[in-house]
Protein backbone atom coordinates (compact mmCIF):
# COMPACT_ATOMS: atom_id res chain seq x y z
CA UNK A 1 0.00 0.00 0.00
CA UNK A 2 1.47 3.37 -0.95
CA UNK A 3 1.94 6.06 1.67
CA UNK A 4 -0.62 8.20 -0.12
CA UNK A 5 -3.25 5.48 0.14
CA UNK A 6 -2.39 4.76 3.78
CA UNK A 7 -2.58 8.44 4.78
CA UNK A 8 -5.81 8.85 2.84
CA UNK A 9 -7.24 5.75 4.47
CA UNK A 10 -6.26 6.90 7.97
CA UNK A 11 -7.71 10.37 7.41
CA UNK A 12 -10.87 8.88 5.93
CA UNK A 13 -11.56 6.60 8.87
CA UNK A 14 -10.86 9.30 11.46
CA UNK A 15 -12.54 12.12 9.57
CA UNK A 16 -15.83 10.24 9.30
CA UNK A 17 -16.17 9.97 13.03
CA UNK A 18 -19.02 12.09 14.34
CA UNK A 19 -17.48 11.94 17.81
CA UNK A 20 -14.02 13.40 17.17
CA UNK A 21 -14.86 17.02 18.07
CA UNK A 22 -16.70 16.29 21.34
CA UNK A 23 -13.92 13.88 22.27
CA UNK A 24 -11.20 16.42 21.45
CA UNK A 25 -12.98 19.11 23.44
CA UNK A 26 -13.54 16.68 26.34
CA UNK A 27 -9.84 15.82 26.30
CA UNK A 28 -9.01 19.54 26.34
CA UNK A 29 -11.31 20.01 29.28
CA UNK A 30 -9.93 17.04 31.20
CA UNK A 31 -6.29 17.90 30.73
CA UNK A 32 -6.76 21.63 31.19
CA UNK A 33 -9.08 21.58 34.20
CA UNK A 34 -6.82 20.06 36.80
CA UNK A 35 -9.38 17.38 37.69
CA UNK A 36 -8.11 14.11 39.03
CA UNK A 37 -8.21 11.06 36.74
CA UNK A 38 -11.73 9.63 36.66
CA UNK A 39 -13.21 12.76 38.25
CA UNK A 40 -15.86 14.60 36.23
CA UNK A 41 -15.41 18.33 35.61
CA UNK A 42 -18.02 20.69 37.07
CA UNK A 43 -19.21 21.74 33.60
CA UNK A 44 -18.95 20.33 30.11
CA UNK A 45 -18.26 21.83 26.73
CA UNK A 46 -21.26 21.88 24.42
CA UNK A 47 -20.84 19.56 21.44
CA UNK A 48 -20.35 20.95 17.96
CA UNK A 49 -23.17 19.43 15.88
CA UNK A 50 -22.22 17.14 13.01
CA UNK A 51 -23.03 18.29 9.48
CA UNK A 52 -26.19 16.91 7.86
CA UNK A 53 -24.03 15.28 5.18
CA UNK A 54 -21.01 13.49 6.68
CA UNK A 55 -17.92 12.64 4.66
CA UNK A 56 -18.57 9.76 2.25
CA UNK A 57 -17.17 6.33 2.99
CA UNK A 58 -13.81 5.37 1.57
CA UNK A 59 -15.52 3.21 -1.09
CA UNK A 60 -17.79 6.10 -2.08
CA UNK A 61 -14.87 8.51 -2.36
CA UNK A 62 -12.27 6.19 -3.92
CA UNK A 63 -12.54 7.91 -7.31
CA UNK A 64 -12.49 11.45 -5.89
CA UNK A 65 -9.21 13.05 -6.88
CA UNK A 66 -10.05 16.73 -6.50
CA UNK A 67 -11.26 18.57 -3.45
CA UNK A 68 -10.29 21.41 -1.15
CA UNK A 69 -10.14 21.84 2.58
CA UNK A 70 -9.71 24.90 4.75
CA UNK A 71 -6.98 24.98 7.39
CA UNK A 72 -6.53 27.75 9.94
CA UNK A 73 -5.56 28.24 13.56
CA UNK A 74 -5.21 30.41 16.66
CA UNK A 75 -8.59 32.04 17.15
CA UNK A 76 -7.90 33.19 20.72
CA UNK A 77 -9.52 36.51 21.59
CA UNK A 78 -9.73 39.05 24.39
CA UNK A 79 -13.47 38.33 24.25
CA UNK A 80 -13.05 34.64 25.25
CA UNK A 81 -15.63 33.79 27.90
CA UNK A 82 -17.42 37.13 27.42
CA UNK A 83 -18.79 37.16 23.86
CA UNK A 84 -18.41 35.46 20.48
CA UNK A 85 -14.90 35.79 19.06
CA UNK A 86 -15.30 38.74 16.65
CA UNK A 87 -12.36 38.09 14.31
CA UNK A 88 -13.13 34.36 14.24
CA UNK A 89 -16.76 35.18 13.38
CA UNK A 90 -15.63 37.29 10.39
CA UNK A 91 -13.26 34.52 9.33
CA UNK A 92 -16.07 31.94 9.45
CA UNK A 93 -18.26 34.31 7.39
CA UNK A 94 -15.53 34.32 4.74
CA UNK A 95 -15.11 30.54 4.92
CA UNK A 96 -18.85 30.03 4.46
CA UNK A 97 -18.79 32.23 1.35
CA UNK A 98 -15.86 30.20 -0.02
CA UNK A 99 -17.56 26.88 0.78
CA UNK A 100 -20.71 28.02 -1.03
CA UNK A 101 -18.79 29.45 -4.01
CA UNK A 102 -16.71 26.29 -4.44
CA UNK A 103 -19.57 23.84 -3.82
CA UNK A 104 -20.16 23.14 -7.51
CA UNK A 105 -16.57 23.64 -8.64
CA UNK A 106 -14.00 20.95 -9.45
CA UNK A 107 -12.51 21.50 -5.98
CA UNK A 108 -15.36 21.64 -3.42
CA UNK A 109 -14.44 22.19 0.22
CA UNK A 110 -14.86 18.84 2.01
CA UNK A 111 -13.81 19.72 5.58
CA UNK A 112 -12.30 22.39 7.81
CA UNK A 113 -9.25 21.81 10.03
CA UNK A 114 -8.20 24.11 12.87
CA UNK A 115 -4.66 23.78 14.15
CA UNK A 116 -5.36 24.69 17.75
CA UNK A 117 -5.52 27.56 20.19
CA UNK A 118 -9.30 27.76 19.94
CA UNK A 119 -9.50 29.96 23.05
CA UNK A 120 -7.09 31.63 25.43
CA UNK A 121 -7.62 29.13 28.24
CA UNK A 122 -9.18 25.82 27.25
CA UNK A 123 -9.55 24.79 30.90
CA UNK A 124 -12.27 27.43 31.27
CA UNK A 125 -15.40 25.79 29.87
CA UNK A 126 -17.09 29.19 29.66
CA UNK A 127 -14.54 30.36 27.09
CA UNK A 128 -15.36 27.44 24.79
CA UNK A 129 -19.13 27.56 25.35
CA UNK A 130 -19.53 31.35 25.20
CA UNK A 131 -17.03 32.35 22.55
CA UNK A 132 -16.14 29.37 20.37
CA UNK A 133 -18.69 26.55 19.95
CA UNK A 134 -21.40 28.67 18.26
CA UNK A 135 -18.88 30.16 15.82
CA UNK A 136 -17.53 26.83 14.55
CA UNK A 137 -20.99 25.22 14.65
CA UNK A 138 -21.86 27.50 11.73
CA UNK A 139 -19.31 25.61 9.62
CA UNK A 140 -21.02 22.28 10.24
CA UNK A 141 -24.57 23.60 10.10
CA UNK A 142 -24.52 26.38 7.48
CA UNK A 143 -21.51 25.10 5.54
CA UNK A 144 -22.49 21.43 5.92
CA UNK A 145 -18.84 20.37 6.22
CA UNK A 146 -17.09 18.44 8.99
CA UNK A 147 -14.91 20.47 11.34
CA UNK A 148 -11.83 19.08 13.13
CA UNK A 149 -9.85 20.70 15.92
CA UNK A 150 -6.28 19.72 16.72
CA UNK A 151 -5.77 20.92 20.31
CA UNK A 152 -3.07 23.54 20.78
CA UNK A 153 -1.14 24.54 23.87
CA UNK A 154 -3.78 27.10 24.93
CA UNK A 155 -6.46 24.44 24.64
CA UNK A 156 -4.76 22.11 27.11
CA UNK A 157 -2.68 24.40 29.36
CA UNK A 158 -2.22 28.03 30.28
CA UNK A 159 1.52 27.72 30.90
CA UNK A 160 3.33 30.59 29.23
CA UNK A 161 6.64 28.78 28.91
CA UNK A 162 7.84 25.27 28.13
CA UNK A 163 9.86 25.50 31.36
CA UNK A 164 6.76 25.45 33.59
CA UNK A 165 6.47 21.88 35.00
CA UNK A 166 2.66 21.95 34.95
CA UNK A 167 2.75 22.36 31.16
CA UNK A 168 3.98 18.77 30.84
CA UNK A 169 1.23 17.61 33.19
CA UNK A 170 -1.46 19.50 31.26
CA UNK A 171 -2.62 21.36 34.36
CA UNK A 172 -1.76 24.92 33.35
CA UNK A 173 0.38 27.55 34.98
CA UNK A 174 1.27 27.33 38.65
Amino acid sequence: MSNRKHISSELGSRARSRWIIPIVLFVCLQFGSGTAPGQQPAATVRAIPAPATPLPTEDQSAAVTRFSFIAYGDTRSTEDGIALQPVHTHLVDSMLRSIKRMQTSDFPVRFVLQSGDAVTNGSLVSQLNTSFVDVVSRLTQEGNVPYYLIPGNHDVTTALSVGVPARDEGRGAV
